[in-house]
């Protein structure tokens, strides 16, 4: 196997995001190694990386999902299903909440120019919308970037 595994998953909801994304980054990178192609074991990879009281009956009850699964079963729709049930159990509801509250707080600190638009692309993304021109408070970020 390659790379680093992601770090435990404890059930906090403001890095099941980047669990998800570690994880599937592992994947891609081992997806030669021999078991890495079975949606099955990749579901019980993630298990591996699921620990805490915070995440046990859920964590059990996948398990037993799984163990209840067949060779025949071993489809596509098992990963499908894991990332969605993860991401019901376990996705931040509130962060584009808490992504509009730093956009609006956000301010540019002269020099560092580069490093505010990069903050605001980010929470701009964050917060829901794909395109910064298009965002309400793109205003503050045109306004913000003028040169004294």
């Amino acid at each position: 196997m390659m790379g680093a595994l992601p770090a435990i998953f404890a059930g906090n909801r403001e890095q099941a995001d980047d669990f998800i994304e570690q994880l599937k980054v592992y994947i891609r990178l081992n997806q030669l190694v021999p078991g890495m192609n079975s949606f099955i074991q990749r579901v019980a990879l993630a298990l591996t990386l699921i620990q805490g009281p915070l995440v046990a009956e859920w964590h059990k009850n996948v398990g037993e999902w799984i163990d209840g699964l067949t060779p025949n079963d071993d489809v596509p729709a098992v990963w499908d299903h894991f990332l969605d049930e993860f991401s019901t159990q376990f996705q931040d509801s509130q962060r584009s909440q808490r992504a509009m509250n730093e956009l609006k707080a956000l301010k540019m600190k002269w020099p560092l120019i580069d490093e505010y638009i990069n903050d605001f692309e980010k929470l701009v993304r964050l917060a829901g919308c794909n395109d910064p021109s298009r965002h309400p408070y793109f205003f503050l970020f045109k306004s913000s970037c003028r040169l004294p």
